[in-house]
């Protein structure tokens, strides 16, 4: 089989695992890495993944590619949890977030939209929960309010991470 056809065969039989057990397929690669081919099966759940989840969800991947045996050569499968350190970069990863905490580096400083300045880039950063999305904007809800922000200004977007103790912020 192509990689490819790996990718998606793996993330139709990880897809249904998750969905069986409360969880979201986040994605799935197939990579040689030192000589070695390697399944990365990421998942997560709103209230998050533990240890448990990640080896059942491998233990049912596992036992379902040795019975179909679609792969002709050796290869690692792991399974690990989308975590936190992940960038929101596509429509399904902010549906994911939707009612969690969020953090946004903007281009330029949106109306509306007062937030902290990061001290690395000396961007505006707007942190809250996100609320929704549409083509064209993310609503944060913060101190401010519900607070709408032009996806074109989102420089990055990464779940919000309270470093001071308190774990995710929101």
């Amino acid at each position: 089989m192509r990689r490819e056809q790996v990718e998606q065969l793996v993330s139709q039989l990880a897809g249904d695992i998750c969905a069986g057990l409360g969880l979201m397929l986040v994605d799935c690669t197939y990579r040689k890495s030192d000589r070695a081919w390697r399944i990365l099966v990421r998942i997560d759940r709103v209230t998050g993944v533990s240890i448990d989840d990640c080896a059942e969800v491998s233990r049912q991947l596992d036992a379902r590619l040795d019975e179909m045996d679609p792969i002709e050569h050796q290869y690692t499968l792991e399974v690990s949890s989308a975590g936190l350190s992940g960038l929101l970069k596509t429509d399904t990863d902010y549906q994911r977030f939707i009612g969690r905490p969020v953090e946004l580096e903007l281009n330029r400083p949106g109306k509306g939209a007062r937030g902290r300045k990061s001290a690395a880039t000396d961007a505006e950063v707007v942190v809250g929960k996100l609320l929704g999305l549409t083509p064209h904007c993310l609503t944060i809800e913060n101190d401010q309010g519900a607070v709408e922000v032009p996806r074109q200004q989102v420089r990055r977007a990464r779940p919000a991470v309270d470093f001071r103790g308190g774990g995710v912020t929101g």
